[in-house]
């Protein structure tokens, strides 16, 4: 009966911003993995992971947009990945840090709603939610763009 009303009371279980940061950190370390990444990549990835969980846990405690956050946070991954590639004496591969770390950030869920509610005849909510997944990602190719140029990726 106590395992019973445990699961029941599961949804009102509230995580602390410090709970969600240390696991936003260990999410995006073990994307390092999935995406053929070596240790040296997730030893580099390690400010790269603290940085964006702080900017991420920031703009939400200042009430930021969800768009906005998105493109500051890209930002932020490609600024540190290019400087990290520059000042890190054993080899890394930027591209497969800039990949790892974008992954949360990504609309994967939005995206799968909107497809879903266009399947179940909802077209006007699945149209926006799905122009909502192409806005999300729109802000992050500008944010790594922008920051792959400023950090000095892209014009060498």
């Amino acid at each position: 009966q106590e395992a019973y009303d445990a699961l029941q009371n599961i949804d009102e279980i509230q995580y602390s911003g410090r709970q969600k940061s240390f696991a936003l950190i260990g999410f995006i370390q073990l994307f390092i993995f999935l995406m053929g990444g070596t240790f040296y990549d997730f030893l580099a990835m390690l400010p790269v992971s603290a940085t964006v969980s702080f900017v991420l846990h920031t703009a939400v405690k200042w009430k930021i947009r969800p768009f906005i956050q998105n493109l500051v946070s890209s930002f932020v991954i490609a600024v540190m990945t290019a400087i990290l590639s520059e000042l890190l004496t054993f080899p890394i591969q930027p591209d497969t840090i800039i990949i790892s770390a974008i992954m949360p950030l990504l609309p994967g869920t939005v995206l799968t709603n909107g497809i879903r509610d266009t399947f179940r005849g909802d077209y006007m909510s699945g149209a926006a939610k799905i122009l909502e997944a192409f806005v999300i990602a729109i802000f992050i190719a500008i944010g790594i763009g922008a920051g792959l140029v400023v950090g000095g990726e892209v014009i060498r």
